[in-house]
């Protein structure tokens, strides 16, 4: 089934990834005029338990598709003289691919579902 794919697993695991990073960008946008605030960054890496290299499509159905996701803050960064780290122009183009990866799993998502309702009406008389 559609849902139970390691492609749909892998897609909605990156969705949930990318709306973390999202809220750690606009969260950094935010504090980009506070004082001592130091610019946080967000790491995600998507794991396909217990599983070591190439994934058996077969034996993999019953396995959970998950991201281990780590945000931590960048002390190498210049520190402004307010004592802020937040590199604006840096996170507006992170908040950008954001948006580009988001738009990439939609068209993915779209075209399953759009193949999915193709077979679904397909007329095999």
């Amino acid at each position: 089934m559609l849902f139970d794919s390691i492609d749909w697993r892998a897609m909605e695991s990156s969705f949930k990834a990318l709306s973390i990073k999202e809220q750690v960008i606009t969260q950094n946008l935010a504090n980009q005029d506070t004082p001592d605030y130091k610019q946080v960054e967000f790491n995600f890496k998507n794991v396909l338990a217990d599983s070591q290299g190439n994934v058996d499509v077969e034996k993999s159905k019953g396995m959970e598709y998950s991201f281990k996701a780590q945000t931590f803050t960048d002390t190498s960064r210049n520190i402004l003289i307010d004592g802020n780290s937040v590199d604006t122009d840096q996170q507006q183009l992170e908040l950008y691919n954001v948006y580009l990866q988001h738009s990439a799993l939609v068209n993915k998502m779209n075209g399953e579902f759009k193949r999915m309702s193709t077979v679904a009406h397909a007329n095999f008389s």
